[in-house]
């Protein structure tokens, strides 16, 4: 019950759904890292272990680096044009990341990656906050519940099996240009998303 009131009220907003969707998508078709880095490592980078804790420390220096900047230079600033720089700014970090071979670049793409997964995730949560009313705030933070929780893994699944059938850094660079074309296309068609 309480999911489906949060859609409700998310549903009859004029920026919300987009800025979910393209959240969702993010996190649908950017691999987990724990699925992803250990497969770049072995089969692409041909990193040792102490390599791989290298860029799972990346993109959690990323991460920090990114709440950082937003609460450093967010306030004044548009959530909903920070959502979309970040999610975009995933997308082209993701690509980068499948096309590199040498283990410096590798970091630094995840290093980016990081920054734009926690700006585009951070700008979601906070324009959810304060787009809907108090009464119902804590029921609607559930869906970022069920976005990191459900839609994660379950594209976890998919990619997976792509990385096996084609090759971990194509299933990779598919990802990040499906979320690249989402991204682009709520950033064109819907302007509404700049106002927020």
């Amino acid at each position: 019950r309480p999911i489906r009131e949060s859609l409700n009220t998310v549903r009859h907003d004029s920026v919300l759904p987009w800025v979910l969707s393209t959240y969702a998508v993010l996190l649908c078709f950017s691999p987990s890292p724990a699925l992803m880095l250990p497969v770049f490592a072995v089969s692409v980078l041909h990193a040792t272990p102490e390599h791989l804790g290298f860029l799972f420390s990346s993109i959690g220096i990323g991460s920090i680096v990114g709440a950082i900047l937003l609460a450093a230079h967010g306030r004044d600033a548009r959530k909903g044009q920070l959502h979309i720089a970040g999610v975009l700014l995933s997308s082209v970090a993701l690509a980068g990341f499948a096309l590199s071979r040498h283990l410096q670049y590798s970091v630094a793409a995840l290093l980016v990656l990081g920054i734009g997964q926690s700006v585009a995730a951070t700008s979601a949560m906070t324009l959810l906050q304060m787009r809907v009313s108090a009464a119902i705030r804590g029921r609607a933070m559930s869906l970022n519940t069920l976005l990191v929780m459900g839609l994660r893994p379950l594209g976890d699944f998919p990619l997976g099996a792509l990385m096996s059938a084609l090759g971990a850094p194509t299933a990779v660079l598919l990802g990040a240009f499906l979320i690249g074309a989402y991204g682009s296309a709520i950033e064109f068609l819907r302007p509404s998303i700049h106002s927020a």
